[in-house]
């Protein structure tokens, strides 16, 4: 297996530095993280009461193409309420509205792929 190196530091979201650049990523190493990641616990929040994303998802999926595939009323409704009950970490969320900011076609893809799957 070729060894990689990390040409540029990796950080948290919150800027504490992970691994420094130079770092070779060996199995070892990029288990170290993973184990460290699983002790930070963040605060999970209902996708569908995240900022707009509501708003924006209802636009997406209730006109077009996208109404056909997602059946009548009744089917729409419940793959909304079934929507409703997911919650993701808040730095996800925040990624997510990221993109609507700064890429709005990948911001609609991601809304349309999480109501798709």
């Amino acid at each position: 297996m070729v060894a990689l190196t990390l040409a540029y530091p990796v950080h948290t979201l919150d800027g504490k530095e992970i691994l420094p650049s130079g770092t070779i990523l060996s199995k070892a190493v990029l288990e170290e993280v993973a184990a460290r990641g699983k002790e930070i616990l963040s605060p999970t929040l209902p996708i569908m009461e995240f900022g707009t994303v509501r708003r924006d998802l209802l636009a997406l999926t209730g006109r077009g193409v996208y109404r056909t595939i997602f059946g009548d009323e009744a089917e729409y409704l419940g793959l909304i309420r079934l929507l409703e009950m997911t919650r993701l970490p808040l730095p996800v969320l925040e990624s997510i509205e990221y993109y609507k900011r700064h890429d709005p076609y990948t911001y609609n893809h991601i809304l349309l792929v999480f109501a798709l799957s």
